[in-house]
């Protein structure tokens, strides 16, 4: 009697430690599988050791500290805070990985930082739009030949640059990707990288129509003046000159872009005054959210969210343009593939913004998996 029981006990016990361990696996694997917010959405689950670790940041320069002091080892940088990290550790061996070749191999390149600008000031001022298309390639030019000037025009309005002229090679600009890219030519790309990143999360942008971007259909020239206070476009219509327009651009590379401008003082054609204010990337949402600036160069997923909501249903952005196409690396003290990411850990900037979204959308096509760090 006391062996059958012995006999049943024994069975019982069997079944409890098979059913704990089969309980621990799904854990394992629903927790591998989370949604693009708490861990990746690729890959079947796997070993925890294979699993990525994501450390995030709320932008580059947060994130540049953590790796020239060796706390972080690997590291999502957009440039040229990339080169301005290979700078301050020097004698130490950085390897890259192109975030832009990873995602599209063919086109290396993706749409990153687009030009936001109200209807109203579009429809007034369509000299801007030109402005930008004719004068951004020249920009780019004379921060390649003026680097000290190029980050000195950013400086008087943003202390705290990522910007410096000692990293500002040629090599290292043409790695920011700066170039117009008019809506038009643009919005096929825009449209796919948008429903690219819907399907890992649904809020990381909003479907948009046609309304989203600009259409150039008027025809506009240099604007002419004729005196102080005043400017005749066109239609020989007279405007005072005594407005001023506001334009906001988060540090790095869309600071970069527009240095010329600062430098210069430009009007962008319009012959009224202009204000360039540059800030923080973690900030740039705000300055479309409260309707602060009328000419905005900002991420292109924040900008499906708010370019139509809150303060702007009345006077809604236009995408104009895309400006940077790409310019994140991953940042490794090893000699690193993509798959070499298993098991390791990586600082990220701008949680549920473009670089995060696309970083995910690499992650997710080579099946790797990942959980978010306290």
């Amino acid at each position: 009697m006391k062996k059958n029981v012995f006999k049943i006990f024994s069975v019982l016990f069997s079944f409890v430690i098979v059913f704990a361990a089969l309980s621990f696996i799904a854990c394992g694997g629903e927790n591998a599988g989370g949604d693009g917010g708490n861990g990746g959405t690729g890959g079947t689950g796997g070993e925890t050791s294979k699993t990525l670790e994501i450390k995030y940041y709320n932008q580059g320069s947060d994130l540049l500290p953590m790796l020239i002091s060796g706390k972080e080892t690997i590291g999502l940088l957009p440039e040229p805070a990339a080169s301005t990290l290979e700078k301050k550790t020097a004698g130490k061996a950085w390897y890259r990985l192109s975030l832009q070749e990873l995602y599209d191999s063919t086109e290396k390149a993706y749409p990153q930082a687009v030009l936001m600008i109200k209807s109203s000031v579009l429809e007034e001022y369509p000299e801007i739009f030109t402005a930008f298309s004719s004068k951004t390639a020249e920009n780019v030019e004379w921060a390649k030949s003026n680097t000290a000037d190029a980050v000195a025009a950013v400086k008087s309005l943003f202390a705290n640059t990522t910007l410096t002229a000692e990293s500002m090679t040629s090599r290292v600009i043409d790695n920011c990707k700066i170039y117009f890219q008019s809506a038009a030519d643009g919005k096929a790309s825009v449209n796919a990288y948008i429903e690219d990143i819907r399907s890992i999360d649904s809020a990381s942008a909003n479907v948009v129509n046609d309304d989203f971007y600009y259409s150039d259909n008027s025809g506009a020239s240099e604007a002419v003046l004729t005196g102080e206070n005043t400017i005749v476009k066109n239609n020989n219509e007279a405007f005072d000159s005594g407005k001023t327009l506001s334009v906001y651009a988060p540090d790095g590379a869309p600071a970069l872009a527009i240095a010329k401008f600062i430098n210069d003082s430009y009007d962008l054609g319009t012959g009224v005054s202009v204000q360039y204010n540059i800030v923080k990337s973690d900030e740039i949402g705000s300055a479309m959210a409260q309707a602060k600036g009328d000419i905005i160069i900002m991420p292109v997923s924040a900008a499906t969210k708010m370019y139509a909501a809150g303060n702007n249903q009345s006077d809604p952005y236009k995408l104009a343009a895309v400006m940077t196409h790409g310019n994140f690396y991953i940042m490794s003290t090893e000699n690193i593939t993509i798959n070499d990411l298993k098991g390791k850990r990586i600082g990220v900037p701008n949680r549920g913004q473009v670089p995060d979204w696309t970083f995910q959308s690499v992650l997710n096509k080579n099946d790797i998996t990942f959980t978010v760090a306290d």
